[in-house]
């Protein structure tokens, strides 16, 4: 039995690789790893399942990519450095990206903003700043130690960009209690 690679689109969080490890659980799959991205594992002898996995996937809002999904694994990791800061202390998101999918910076960068019509900078700054905004709403941390776990290097910088982009104070944001969490697929 081979083992295989499946690109996944949409995955943004750990419960995704949960949902998707029990959904190919499910299918018979002998799973290895699931990552944020991609699942690899070895399908049931004479696999022709494909159809509903794609129908599973579905249902929970993630759907297969070709393995040229480049764009799809860089949202994921994108997601997961914003979420996850002690994941890669010190690193520098170009870094991450970089390394983690075994490609240049420039390149990666082109392919993202030709197929996501952005750049990885401004899918970057508006995760950070959804994350500022769950932060502020569900904690009572100070922006003095939001600003470090967003990768701002002074709460002065964490805030001046936190107005450009929402029209408000981090202070009068978390005052106002008018938080709706957004969907991450959709930020």
């Amino acid at each position: 039995m081979k083992l295989e690679t499946l690109h996944i689109d949409n995955m943004v969080c750990p419960r995704c690789a949960t949902a998707v490890t029990e959904v190919l659980k499910e299918l018979g799959w002998e799973v290895r790893s699931v990552e944020l991205g991609s699942a690899t594992g070895i399908p049931p002898a004479g696999w022709t399942g494909e159809e509903e996995l794609e129908r599973r996937l579905q249902r929970i809002g993630l759907k297969l990519a070709d393995e040229g999904s480049l764009i799809g694994r860089m949202k994921g990791l994108i997601i997961e450095y914003v979420h996850h800061e002690k994941k890669w202390p010190n690193q520098v998101l170009s870094d991450v990206l970089a390394e983690s999918l075994n490609r240049s910076y420039g390149h990666l960068s082109r392919n993202f903003s030709e197929v996501a019509d952005r750049t990885i900078e401004d899918f970057y700054q508006a995760h950070r700043i959804e994350r500022a905004r769950q932060l502020l709403h569900q904690t009572d941390l100070p922006i003095s130690e939001i600003a470090p776990q967003l990768r701002y290097g002074t709460a002065a910088h964490f805030s001046n960009s936190f107005r450009q982009h929402t029209g408000q104070s981090p202070s009068a944001f978390k005052r106002s209690k008018n938080y709706v969490p957004k969907d991450l697929t959709r930020v």
